[in-house]
């Protein structure tokens, strides 16, 4: 595999990163977690390289979630600010336009929701929704877990206050968006566990699928037998990444590789290899691409390190047939980088 680095953007404390499709340009959001001004957002051409600052602060900025449908505007979560101060957490949402070749912003605040780590925009029968999970409810001291947080959905762009459908969540900090014809499904990684949330006559309904403290988890069929693997981080930042396979009705561990402080968890077919991606923000600090190889029904991750000492918060994967790109939140050396993947 050849990695050609292309630095995009220097940016403090980058977090967040998505990307976007903004008046037929496609683009890569990033923004940073900081307090205050210096808290960038920035928009980022995926063809020209050019950056446009989106805003600069408040910061504190955990998810950048792009709304289905609507081009140009995304939501985000602003004010939660290192560490774990986040009472004023908000959910925002921000659209973007260029006008005369000057990049227009207007942004409003959606609802507040203290402790909000991260968001999703579902999209089902009835209409989007929007669902939040919390880290916690409440904090008197930087550890303090006593007061646990929820999964919170409500009507996308409706005003209404989020429901919250299911209380009882510590330390979440994954959350992945099955999408479906029939409509998305919602999974939440936290202490006690990977909750799944699915939307049936009207009504969510939650169901714990693995009773294990989970970081971060990511969906894909790794061995080709059309039913999808479920890859995980265990552990709140945790220092193990493991593929799930569903095994008589339930999950179970089929490969277990370590990593340290884990922070990104992704899976999918890269230039036709079924593909694992970590980063670590602990250690050796490793953005690293794992081969997914199955021999006699055993899995084995062959592993190819994109970059060391970068500490990746987040990434987007943009997958192509001759080329994919890595987006990634290089947060310990505050870069925003593309890494190029070709045969």
């Amino acid at each position: 595999m050849q990695v050609k680095k292309i630095h995009l953007a220097h940016l403090p404390w980058v977090y967040a990163i998505t990307l976007i499709d903004c008046q037929g340009r496609r683009c890569c959001l990033a923004a940073s977690e900081l307090e205050g001004k210096g808290g960038d957002c920035l928009l980022i051409d995926a063809e020209t390289y050019a950056v446009h600052t989106v805003w600069d602060g408040p910061g504190g900025v955990m998810s950048l979630i792009p709304v289905p449908g609507q081009t140009g505007a995304f939501l985000s979560i602003d004010e939660f600010y290192p560490v774990f101060k986040s009472e004023n957490a908000s959910i925002n949402r921000t659209f973007l336009r260029f006008a005369d070749g000057a990049l227009q912003v207007e942004k409003e605040e959606l609802c507040k929701l203290p402790y909000t780590h991260r968001i999703t925009v579902l999209q089902e029968p009835d209409g989007l929704f929007l669902a939040a999970a919390n880290l916690c409810a409440s904090k008197q001291f930087v550890e303090d877990w006593s007061d646990p947080g929820g999964v919170h959905i409500g009507t996308y762009g409706s005003g209404a206050p989020l429901e919250t459908v299911y209380q009882g969540l510590t330390k979440n900090h994954g959350m992945y968006t099955q999408t479906r014809p029939e409509g998305d499904i919602l999974w939440i990684g936290a202490q006690e566990g990977i909750l799944r949330c699915e939307r049936r006559d009207g009504a969510w309904h939650s169901e714990f699928v693995l009773r294990e403290e989970t970081s971060d988890m990511w969906l894909a069929d790794l061995d080709g037998d059309g039913e999808e693997e479920l890859a995980v981080i265990q552990g709140f930042h945790g220092d193990t990444a493991s593929i799930l396979k569903k095994i008589d009705g339930s999950y179970q561990k089929v490969v277990t590789i370590p990593i340290n402080f884990g922070h990104v968890v992704w899976c999918g077919d890269v230039l036709g290899q079924p593909s694992l991606i970590t980063a670590s923000r602990g250690g050796e600090m490793e953005l690293a691409l794992h081969a997914v190889n199955v021999v006699d029904g055993q899995f084995h991750l062959p592993t190819q390190i994109l970059e060391k000492g970068v500490g990746a918060t987040q990434i987007a994967v943009d997958a192509g047939e001759q080329e994919v790109r890595v987006y990634a939140a290089n947060h310990e050396t505050g870069d925003v980088v593309l890494y190029l993947l070709s045969r």
